[in-house]
């Protein structure tokens, strides 16, 4: 979110700096990289939540349109597709009702009933009797390789790129002290994730900061197939699987209890990671791990993003929890936008944090 931010704003010809700690735990590090119109849960369906999500898949097509023709390669985007599995009667109906819900909508997207030998052919790794329905539009991107060209990006276009902590001095809210360096602004923009509430308890701002961290664990494979262009793989009990270049496997994820934000993977998480895959895709048993990662999501009290004005001249973006990937290019965009005094294209009104300090 704030390398979105931070890219749109200094493009606009706005003077920008970029302050982050590199604090262990981003959510962007951590994230699969789903960029999906299309929740499995009932409230994904709602009419305003389904008009964000629609709006946030189609804005990549202009981020990578500004970005330049080697962006999408760099951060690893791909569209393709996704397939929504079922291996029970009661998995079956629900996707019945998914399938259903996909007709009934206004532009319905290309959908295809799959068999377990056509799911096979796409992933190797699924040798088990799991039949699946094929959507076609989801794509999948690197969130860490992302906010990396973002940002790099952004200094392309003047941005200063400062690396450490960002004090909040209260007598001064639009500026922040950087290990004795005062960084001046004409305003303040908070897009520190889960750490966003102390942020702003500092400047005496916190009451509309209604952010929790939900801790995610997900576990990167080495396998020995090509699945770069093989889609998503969704459950409609929450797990997912992915591929990307060079054999390598996503499979995730948890949520739950953050603890004192403890960022060593735990074994009872690992253990659900996989037993799961290893449901949907029982062939992941003979493969290498490669690495696990844990990041916190910054989950909102209403389960919609953050973005707007908290005080004078000092701003919020976050609590996007598991859609920060999805709808951060859109708000980061529009938020831009308004810093510099236009009018954005879609009205933010309703994402402020003064709902919440009401």
């Amino acid at each position: 979110m704030g390398a979105s931010i931070a890219f749109h704003a200094a493009r606009s010809g706005a003077s920008v700096a970029i302050v982050d700690a590199g604090i262990p735990g981003r959510a962007t590090t951590a994230g699969a990289g789903i960029i999906s119109d299309y929740g499995l849960d009932d409230d994904d369906a709602a009419p305003a939540w389904m008009s964000l999500v629609t709006r946030s898949t189609r804005e990549y097509r202009t981020l990578f349109a500004e970005l330049g023709a080697d962006a999408a390669r760099e951060s690893e985007f791909a569209e393709v597709g996704e397939v929504v599995v079922a291996g029970d009667d009661e998995e079956r109906a629900a996707l019945d009702r998914f399938e259903a819900r996909l007709l009934g909508a206004a532009l319905p997207p290309r959908t295809e009933r799959l068999t377990a030998a056509d799911l096979r052919e796409m992933w190797p790794y699924c040798t088990g009797d799991v039949v699946g329905t094929f959507v076609a539009g989801t794509a999948r991107v690197d969130g860490d390789r992302l906010a990396a060209v973002l940002l790099a990006r952004a200094v392309e276009a003047g941005a200063r790129s400062i690396e450490g902590l960002a004090t909040p001095l209260p007598d001064r809210p639009t500026s922040v002290d950087v290990g004795g360096e005062l960084v001046r602004g004409g305003r303040l923009v908070v897009a520190a994730g889960i750490h966003a509430p102390a942020f702003a308890a500092r400047l005496g701002l916190s009451a509309g900061v209604a952010v929790e961290p939900d801790r995610g664990q997900i576990v990167h494979i080495a396998g020995d197939h090509p699945v770069e262009t093989a889609p998503v793989l969704k459950t409609f009990d929450g797990p997912y699987i992915l591929g990307f270049g060079g054999g390598r496997v996503v499979a995730g994820a948890t949520h739950g209890d953050a603890r004192d934000l403890e960022t060593e993977p735990r074994a009872g998480d690992q253990s659900e990671i996989l037993a799961n895959a290893f449901r949907v895709a029982p062939g992941l048993r003979g493969a290498r791990i490669r690495e696990t990662r844990v990041g916190f999501r910054p989950r909102s009290a209403d389960g919609f993003p953050i973005v707007g004005e908290l005080g004078d001249d000092v701003w919020i973006a976050g609590g996007l929890g598991s859609w920060g990937l999805t709808m951060a290019p859109l708000l980061g965009r529009l938020l831009a936008a308004q810093l510099g005094g236009g009018e954005p294209d879609l009205d933010l009104a309703g994402l402020g944090p003064r709902r919440f300090a009401a």
